[in-house]
């Protein structure tokens, strides 16, 4: 039997006018739930729509296709598949992009849900991940240590010198290996 899934849909659209993120549970596949409309608008708990949002037997999030669905684009890692009407369900990942009519929406998957609830705004986005100030490598590229130059790494060209270093070290650990096992 398939849980309550929770997840995020978020409306990427140039032109949105609604939240930009909306709470979200998707349900067992024959239980009426979470949808979209023609326009991909959500829906919830209505026979009519004609996209459905569901949770599969194995716990993942597809989407159910029924009569009279637009096309629907996924896109995912550069790649796009039109869905049609009547296929079989379409199992979607976190990262997702939907694109029904001229909406964009994005879907964030967070696993089991406790309770089937309705779709609702959240009106704080999910915090950033606070790095500090930034540091581009491109402008500024750290700079390599001295063993790494002088072993002919750096970026630049092989020191001459990096074969004798090599060469002493190789030797350094021959002799190394030659007194523990004497």
């Amino acid at each position: 039997m398939a849980r309550p899934l929770a997840i995020c849909i978020e409306e990427s659209s140039a032109d949105a006018d609604g939240p930009r993120f909306v709470r979200c549970v998707a349900l067992a596949a024959g239980e009426d739930g979470l949808g979209l409309d023609r326009q991909g608008a959500i829906t919830w708990r209505q026979p009519a729509s004609p996209l459905r949002l569901t949770a599969s037997d194995d716990g993942a999030l597809q989407l159910r296709c029924g009569a009279g669905a637009p096309a629907v684009v996924l896109r995912r890692l550069g790649r796009e598949l039109t869905i049609v009407e009547g296929g079989q369900p379409t199992p979607l990942l976190a990262g997702d992009e939907l694109l029904v009519a001229e909406r964009r929406l994005r879907l964030h998957v967070h696993g089991p849900a406790e309770a089937a609830i309705p779709p609702s705004a959240l009106t704080t986005p999910p915090p950033a991940l606070d790095l500090g100030p930034g540091i581009d490598v491109r402008a500024h590229p750290p700079k390599p240590s001295p063993l790494a130059r002088a072993l002919g790494g750096g970026g630049g060209r092989t020191s001459p010198w990096a074969w004798v270093v090599r060469l002493a070290l190789l030797l350094g650990l021959g002799a190394l290996a030659w007194w523990l096992l004497r």
